[in-house]
């Protein structure tokens, strides 16, 4: 048919009416209806979702000269106990404490220090210290001679009297040489040896003479202490005059002293030191003491007469003296003087006498005579006395002294001085 030439209604015209016969039409969805249909228009979209994903774990990076692994550390070393040191033990040599002794282990028992013996320097107080292995390869016993014969700390003099201990023993005192000689005279145990002296000096069964300090402020004037004392000078006094007859060397002559003590012990002998029991002890000594050296005729004769019964007598006089003493000062300033210059005018007396042996002069007699007349005058009566009281003045002099030095040794070690107490004495070893 013809084609109609109506353009159709343009955009512009209004819709239909709802009369018209048009069918009708729903108007569009919005957004929010339709991602959420059915539901309230106005709530807004719910979020979005994220899909489930597996769970995977991310692969280490890779190592870095950082990060390399570290080994295992290496197991520990076996368990290892160290050894134990040495056991060290102190000693002391004492009349007072003796500084600068020196002391020795005399492995082969024979008396004297020799090549290879472990030796040691006693210090400003009179101790030592040593290894109990080295203590346990002999006795110990002090040297004498000129550079290692030690001062008295209390006297200041020189100590002149060798001293031995028994074995596994650190003290060196006048008691204890003479248990070291009775346990060599009598064949007896350390135990037996010095029950046995403690019987013949009175000494209470509670003492330990073993361990006994004359020196100590303890002990100090007491009857033990006194016989310490006593035997040094016994010892001392028949050793200068077996040494002045020319009969025995010092050595020799004072073991065979101490040795002639130690007989009267094992005899069951009471030491008794006073009076006319002291003289007669120590003309028995002397007696055996000259048997055990063996004196040529001529020493013989020294040692034999009235001038050896005077040499006799002044000891006594010493050692009675020391026995009665009523304080440590009284006791220290006898002992001063019998083992100092009572010692060398006997040795001078025995000199003398051996001379007029062979050379009856004039000349000879009168100096016989006038050492003895010298020292009886001097060491016997009421010449005692002032010597004595000449003795006591030395010795406060020489502890003032002494007290001064220590003094200075304490100011030095605050100062830093590692130089300590003067005279002090460090050298140990064996003898080259």
């Amino acid at each position: 048919g013809p084609v109609s030439s109506d353009p159709g209604p343009s955009i512009a015209q209004s819709p239909p009416s709802p009369s018209s016969s048009a069918p009708s039409s729903s108007p569009p969805l919005s957004i929010a209806q339709m991602l959420n249909p059915g539901g309230d228009p106005d709530a807004p979209p719910p979020p979005p979702t994220t899909p489930d994903l597996p769970q995977v774990t991310p692969p280490p990076p890779p190592a870095t000269l950082s990060q390399t692994p570290t080994p295992p550390s290496p197991p520990p070393p076996p368990f290892i106990v160290a050894a134990a040191g040495p056991t060290i033990l102190t000693g002391m040599v004492v009349d007072g404490p003796i500084k600068g002794a020196r002391v020795f282990v005399d492995a082969n028992n024979n008396g004297a220090w020799d090549t290879g013996e472990y030796s040691v320097l006693t210090d400003a107080n009179g101790r030592f210290s040593i290894s109990a292995d080295k203590l346990a390869a002999g006795r110990l016993r002090t040297v004498y001679s000129d550079d290692a014969r030690g001062i008295d700390t209390t006297t200041g003099q020189v100590f002149k009297v060798t001293l031995s201990a028994p074995l596994g023993e650190t003290n060196l005192t006048g008691i204890n040489n003479l248990i070291a000689a009775v346990m060599d005279k009598g064949g007896l145990s350390k135990a037996d040896a010095a029950k046995a002296v403690a019987t013949a000096i009175g000494a209470p069964a509670s003492v330990n003479l073993l361990s006994y300090d004359p020196s100590s402020a303890a002990n100090q004037g007491s009857d033990i202490a006194k016989m310490a004392a006593n035997l040094l000078v016994i010892v001392s006094g028949v050793a200068s005059t077996l040494t002045g007859s020319g009969a025995a060397a010092t050595d020799a002559a004072m073991s065979a002293a101490i040795g002639a003590i130690a007989n009267q012990v094992t005899s069951g002998a009471t030491l008794s030191l006073t009076g006319s029991s002291a003289t007669n002890l120590i003309a028995a000594v002397m007696a055996d003491a000259k048997t055990t050296v063996g004196q040529s005729a001529t020493q013989a004769t020294v040692l034999a007469d009235t001038t050896s019964n005077q040499m006799v007598q002044i000891i006594s006089s010493l050692v009675s003296n020391i026995t009665n003493a009523g304080s440590a000062a009284d006791v220290n300033a006898a002992t001063k003087t019998a083992l100092g210059d009572a010692s060398s005018d006997l040795a001078t007396i025995a000199q003398n006498k051996a001379v007029t042996a062979t050379d009856s002069s004039a000349a000879a007699t009168s100096n016989l005579t006038n050492s003895v007349d010298y020292a009886l005058a001097k060491y016997t009566g009421s010449g005692l006395a002032i010597t004595l009281a000449s003795a006591k003045t030395d010795i406060a002099y020489n502890q003032g002294r002494h007290r001064r030095a220590g003094s200075a040794g304490g100011d030095r070690r605050q100062r830093g001085d590692p130089s300590g107490h003067a005279g002090d004495h460090p050298g140990a070893g064996q003898r080259q």
